[in-house]
C-alpha cells in the first residue's frame, strides 16, 4: 500500500471535504478522490458516508481510521530513528508523571545530557498505554509496569505530612503514624494517584477513615494550600514554602511509592535505556536526602 494513500484517507477525515482534503494535500480533487475509491475497492467495502455536506467514516471507516494513524505514527518515529542514528546520536522521547518530571528526569536531563530529547507529561494511569502504542521510547511510572517490558525500579519515595512550623502537632517527631492525623484536617491528592493509592491502602490495613478537606491535582497544589493554614498536605518531594516535612509511616513501617522506568525490550535502543536507567539510579543515589526518598534495590531488566 501506497504511503499517500494513508495520508489523503487521513486528509478527507481530517478535512470533511474531498476538496478541502484535496488542497491540504496538493493535488487536484480528481485524483485524492481516485485514490480514496482505489482504497476502499483493496477493502472490499467503503470506509465513509458520502452526503452533500461531505464525507463522514462508517463503522469500517472507523474501524481503520486508528490502523492508518499508527501507521503514520510509525513512520514518522522510524524516520525520525534514522535520522538520529545517521547523526551519530539517539534522541528518545519519555512519558512521564509531571511530577516525576519536575522533581527528577529534569534535573537529571540537565545535569547529564541524557539521551532523552523530549518529555510528555500524562497522568500515572496513562504512561504505559504510550509505551504499549509506541508513542515514546521510555515510560516513568508511579505502577508496577506490565511484565511484558522491561523495566528498572529506581527509588521509593516516603509519603510525607508537611504542615506550617507554627501549626504543626507534630514538632520535633521523627515520623508521624498515619492513625495520629485522623483528628487534623488533611489535604491530599485525589484518588488515582500513586500517593493516595499508598495512603489509602496504609489507612484501610488499619481500619481507618479519613475526610479530606480537600483533594488536589498535585503535592504542589497541597503543599501551597498547607502553607495558607487550609490543613496538613499528604504527599512526596521536598518542603516548600517552609513548610515541616515528617514521614508517614503505619505501625512503624513507612508508607511509600514507588517510580519505576520501563522499556521496550526489542527497542532498537534496549542496551543504551538500560544504561540510561543504571546512570540514573547512580545519579539518584547522592540525592535522595533532598528529594525525601530512599533508594531501592534494582529489580533489573
Amino acid at each position: 500500500m501506497d504511503l499517500r494513500i494513508i495520508d489523503y484517507f487521513l486528509a478527507v477525515v481530517e478535512h470533511g471535504t474531498v476538496t478541502a482534503a484535496a488542497q491540504a494535500c496538493y493535488i487536484t480533487q480528481p485524483s485524492l478522490s481516485r485514490q480514496i475509491a482505489s482504497l476502499e475497492k483493496s477493502f472490499g467495502f467503503p470506509l465513509f458516508d458520502r452526503s452533500a455536506e461531505g464525507m463522514r467514516l462508517n463503522r469500517a471507516g472507523a474501524r481503520f481510521y486508528p490502523i492508518a494513524r499508527d501507521i503514520r505514527s510509525r513512520v514518522e518515529q522510524g524516520l525520525a530513528v534514522m535520522d538520529s542514528l545517521g547523526a551519530g546520536e539517539l534522541n528518545l522521547s519519555v512519558a512521564c508523571p509531571p511530577t516525576v518530571l519536575e522533581h527528577m528526569l529534569a534535573p537529571f536531563i540537565a545535569g547529564t545530557g541524557s539521551i532523552i530529547g523530549d518529555v510528555t507529561e500524562v497522568a500515572p494511569g496513562e504512561v504505559y498505554q504510550l509505551l504499549d502504542r509506541a508513542d515514546v521510547d521510555i515510560a516513568f511510572g508511579t505502577s508496577e509496569p506490565p511484565v511484558k517490558f522491561s523495566r528498572r525500579s529506581l527509588m521509593t519515595a516516603m509519603v510525607a505530612m508537611q504542615c506550617r512550623a507554627d501549626s504543626n502537632p507534630f514538632a520535633g517527631r521523627d515520623t508521624v503514624d498515619i492513625a495520629e492525623l485522623q483528628d487534623h484536617p488533611v489535604l491530599s491528592i485525589r484518588p488515582g494517584s500513586a500517593i493516595r493509592r499508598s495512603f489509602d491502602s496504609a489507612a484501610a490495613a488499619r481500619k481507618i477513615r479519613f475526610s479530606y478537606r480537600n483533594e488536589v491535582s498535585s503535592t504542589h497544589v497541597a503543599q501551597a494550600l498547607a502553607a495558607a493554614g487550609r490543613g496538613i498536605a499528604i504527599g512526596v518531594g521536598p518542603a516548600r514554602y517552609d513548610l515541616d516535612r515528617i514521614p508517614i509511616t503505619s505501625l512503624g513501617a513507612p508508607v511509600t511509592i514507588t517510580d519505576w522506568m520501563a522499556w521496550d525490550p526489542n527497542h532498537y535502543a534496549a542496551s543504551e535505556i538500560g544504561e540510561t536507567a543504571d546512570h540514573l539510579v547512580e545519579w539518584l543515589s547522592p540525592r535522595m536526602e533532598y528529594l525525601g526518598m530512599e533508594q531501592l534495590a534494582s529489580e533489573g531488566a
